[in-house]
């Protein structure tokens, strides 16, 4: 096996365990900001956020959400099949 072919193995064997460590890594970091919320990250997230405007809640936080334009009409007790 000559140099090139080394070269070009052991770059395949760290580019795969980069990237079987590092994901993982990843994901549970990401679970753990998410679990604990800590501050530094709600400060990030209020930062980068911080120039976009949403707008007003078009409706109050108890209303349940509005059935979508085309959907059926819900059916009501007096509708349902009797069984015998």
């Amino acid at each position: 096996m000559g140099l090139a072919a080394r070269i070009a193995l052991a770059i395949i064997i760290l580019v795969v365990d980069f990237v079987s460590f590092l994901v993982p890594l990843g994901s549970m970091a990401i679970a753990w900001v998410i679990l604990t919320r800590p501050r530094w990250a709600l400060d990030l997230v209020d930062k980068v956020y911080a120039d976009r405007d949403f707008g007003p809640d078009p409706r109050p936080n108890d209303a349940p959400p509005e059935p979508a334009a085309d959907a059926p009409p819900a059916a009501s007790k007096d509708d349902t099949p009797e069984t015998p």
